[in-house]
């Protein structure tokens, strides 16, 4: 398995994470979330059918939680089959799959693809489950990552301290606390990790530039209120 190497912005078989801005400076734990193929190519899921490929769509990845190939159960195991399931899990969010931010989101589709490799023998991974690891078990790629992930968080916290402005730290803590509430129900409640590994296809094939125009192209056929499709997602730089 190749090395990290995040000056390359290189992450070999590794849930990688960044910040959102605005909101992870009121809410640290809260970021953008991708997966990497297994020679550090990073995927993550960004809109409606459009997976971008290369890099993660919010910014440099601060934080990754590198997987374990021994741990992969679907198949033959290993790197290579890994590397199948993130490419099935491209093809599903590429086609079917549109993104909310509340519910089928870009942590939704790590944990798909970990779902469809059987990781740790689990095929009911969910984003409360890839939040937790990435927070417990992940590795900030510096000090000057971390920093700037805290920090916002940090001075907003001293000067509340400093000014008696408990009320607005209170907010955070409430608002936080329902976060974790909706997702965590969301998760073990609504999201339905069986129904996507029943549609994601068994092969995928790769998409010639002739299909990825015709996508584009709005069908004369169809009705006029027919949102036509997105094109699948592309590398980017």
């Amino acid at each position: 398995m190749p090395p990290v190497e995040s000056r390359k912005n290189c992450f070999p078989m590794c849930v990688v994470w960044c910040p959102l801005p605005m909101i992870t400076w009121l809410f640290p734990p809260i970021g953008h979330v991708g997966i990497a193929y297994s020679d550090g190519l990073i995927t993550d899921f960004l809109g409606s059918r459009f997976i971008h490929r290369g890099s993660l769509g919010f910014g440099a990845v601060a934080r990754y939680w590198r997987l374990d190939p021994g741990k992969v159960t679907d198949g033959a195991g290993g790197a290579q089959t890994f590397d199948t399931c993130v490419r099935r899990a491209e093809s599903l969010f590429n086609t079917c799959e549109y993104y909310n931010l509340f519910g089928n989101n870009c942590h939704q589709y790590a944990a798909h693809a970990m779902n469809l490799a059987g990781y740790q023998g689990k095929r009911d991974w969910n984003m409360v489950h890839v939040a937790a690891n990435v927070l417990i078990k992940g590795r900030w790629v510096s000090p000057w990552a971390a920093a700037k992930t805290w920090g916002p968080f940090c001075v907003a916290v001293v000067a509340c301290a400093a000014t008696g402005a408990w009320g607005f730290l209170q907010g955070l803590a409430f608002a936080f606390a329902v976060l974790v509430a909706y997702f965590s129900s969301y998760s073990f409640g609504v999201a339905d990790p069986a129904r996507k590994l029943y549609q994601t296809p068994n092969s995928v094939d790769a998409y010639s530039e002739g299909e990825v125009m015709g996508m584009q192209m709005h069908n004369v056929s169809a009705s006029p209120d027919e949102e036509p499709p997105l094109p699948p997602g592309r590398s980017i730089g």
